[in-house]
């Protein structure tokens, strides 16, 4: 249904299918959860929140509707409803920051996220595009605290994901342009970047080059490189932020440290080298393999395809032309982007050196980073208060409790039975 929503005016215009949409993606998210082999509390948080955040957006539409029509372009949503909006959006996007680093390749999350970007690109036509400082500064925080801590993993393999979540949130801080089409291009950007990232270096030569050329389009477009559709999610979100004041200089801050981190990272992903023994392996393996390679690769053409076909033609995101997210930007945009960009190239470059010296802290850094912590306190919590229900429920699934209801409910008619008892 989500996908359905991009593609259908119809549907996209629909308060009615957003709603469902976002109902089928969190319903199917809990339900995998619940199947999954390792459940965990963190799963049943993830999903309480998102069904806290569907339930206060249906009453919002619900109400708005109840004065209108639930059809977007005829539909002005009040001003006093959007901190109803952003504690929403918080709720939905709170559940990324409390996934555990294994978790966050999980697809049923990517969906999730992805549903929550479609949310967001529909907001600005509703009349609520004004969002609070606290939610975009929180949003720029989480993207900072998970580039970090994909930053201090060596590992390029278990990085990612953590790094695909700091995209995720980098892409979330769109929001502040209140732009449909900047939103929808920040989103397509995070998705585009992660297949590409992910693309596998473990291929002979020529397809080995290949793959890395699709790793760097992808990390180029998580950094926002001009002439990419990461350019024109990001286009306007320093100026935005810093006209918000003191608290938005602090974001605009927090959102070039991040990107710098996120750049850093990416380039580690991006240049990482192939394993010797690997190489060796695959050069005695070429025969035969050439042609199945040649057609692996034209996924990895398409994607890149589409990363440069919506950075030079906005336009097909709703943008009126490439001059708009240039013009965006402003010249604060492109030095905070250029003194991130410079940044994240300086932490890649001398990698080799600040690595080891990470060292002693690196697990107490990542322990903190990942919100452990927060967890651990979440998972206390609810052992404290499921203990009274352990105690209750044997009590309660008795033959003796089934008595004494029957005997409450009787005492309760006759009492209440017209003349007394």
């Amino acid at each position: 249904m989500s996908s359905l929503a991009w593609c259908w005016p119809r549907f996209a215009n629909s308060a009615t299918a957003l709603l469902v949409g976002l109902g089928l993606v969190d319903g199917v998210t809990m339900v995998a959860a619940l199947l999954s082999p390792n459940k965990s509390r963190t799963a049943a948080l993830r999903a309480l929140l998102n069904g806290a955040s569907l339930v206060l957006l249906i009453a919002l539409f619900a109400l708005q509707a109840g004065q209108g029509s639930a059809y977007f372009p005829l539909m002005r949503v009040g001003d006093y409803l959007q901190p109803f909006a952003d504690v929403a959006l918080f709720l939905r996007c709170a559940t990324g920051a409390l996934a555990a680093p294994s978790q966050e390749t999980s697809p049923h999350w990517q969906a999730s996220a992805c549903a929550t970007l479609l949310l967001m690109a529909h907001l600005p036509n509703l009349g609520l595009g004004a969002h609070a400082v606290w939610l975009l500064a929180l949003l720029v925080l989480s993207a900072l605290l998970a580039a970090a801590l994909a930053c201090l993993n060596e590992s390029a393999n278990r990085a990612l994901p953590v790094l695909n979540t700091a995209a995720f949130y980098a892409a979330a801080t769109g929001i502040a342009s209140a732009q449909p089409s900047a939103i929808a291009a920040a989103g397509v950007a995070w998705l585009l970047g992660y297949p590409l990232l992910q693309s596998s270096l473990s291929r002979p030569a020529p397809f080995n080059r290949a793959a890395q050329a699709a790793r760097l389009v992808g990390a180029a477009a998580w950094a926002g490189l001009p002439l990419t559709v990461g350019f024109v999610g990001q286009a306007g979100v320093v100026a935005t932020l810093a006209g918000l004041g003191g608290w938005g200089w602090l974001a605009v801050l927090g959102w070039v440290i991040g990107l710098a981190l996120l750049v850093g990272t990416a380039l580690r992903i991006a240049l990482a080298p192939m394993p010797m023994q690997l190489a060796l392996n695959l050069e005695m393996k070429t025969t035969g393999r050439r042609w199945r390679d040649a057609l692996n690769c034209v996924p990895l053409a398409v994607l890149m395809l589409m990363v440069l076909m919506f950075g030079l033609f906005p336009q097909l995101l709703g943008a009126t032309g490439l001059n708009q997210p240039v013009a965006r930007n402003g010249v604060l945009g492109w030095a905070a982007w250029l003194l991130a960009v410079l940044a994240g190239v300086a932490l890649w470059w001398f990698e080799e050196r600040w690595q080891p010296r990470l060292e002693p802290w690196r697990s107490t850094l990542e322990n903190a980073l990942s919100l452990k912590w927060l967890r651990e306190l979440w998972a206390g919590a609810t052992e404290r208060l499921a203990q009274p229900f352990r105690v209750i429920f044997p009590f309660l699934e008795s033959d003796g409790a089934l008595l004494w209801a029957i005997i409450l409910v009787l005492l309760v008619v006759l009492v209440t039975r017209p003349g007394g008892p």
